[in-house]
């Protein structure tokens, strides 16, 4: 058996990244370069909820790239945001993936308009990133 292709989704659901190689961490798969960036850290939620291609498909055309320290998120006909690994949280969040409560570090009002503006809604939608020690 061989892997043929490697792939990190920092953000569940979205798009993810072809990598050449990664490291193998008790969080899952991180990027060798920045060990902060690790597989589905990122989540977008909705009202603490966190949300998935099946009730918002258009997340598939969210394509994220690894720059530094952080994220750029891509996605067709809007501009290119910068997503920091460590942010300046307005504020720490309840958030729930499936039955599972987690905290969740929110980025702020312009990343929350970007995602608004792409999906076309008014819903109270959310980036945050997550602390994984917080599961140890």
């Amino acid at each position: 058996m061989s892997v043929e292709q490697l792939f990190i989704y920092p953000i569940k659901s979205c798009g993810g990244i072809k990598v050449e190689e990664a490291l193998v961490t008790k969080y899952g798969l991180a990027l060798p370069l920045n060990p902060d960036i690790v597989d589905r850290r990122w989540m977008i939620i909705k009202d603490g909820r966190f949300q998935s291609q099946r009730v918002r498909p258009r997340m598939a055309l969210i394509q994220p790239s690894f720059v530094k320290d952080g994220l750029c998120l891509r996605a067709p006909n809007m501009p290119e945001l910068y997503v920091p690994v460590n942010p300046l949280p307005d504020e720490v969040v309840h958030c729930y993936c499936w039955k599972y409560p987690i905290l969740g570090l929110r980025y702020g009002d312009h990343i929350s308009h970007w995602l608004r503006t792409f999906f076309e809604t008014e819903d109270n939608l959310d980036l945050v990133v997550f602390d994984y020690k917080q599961f140890e």
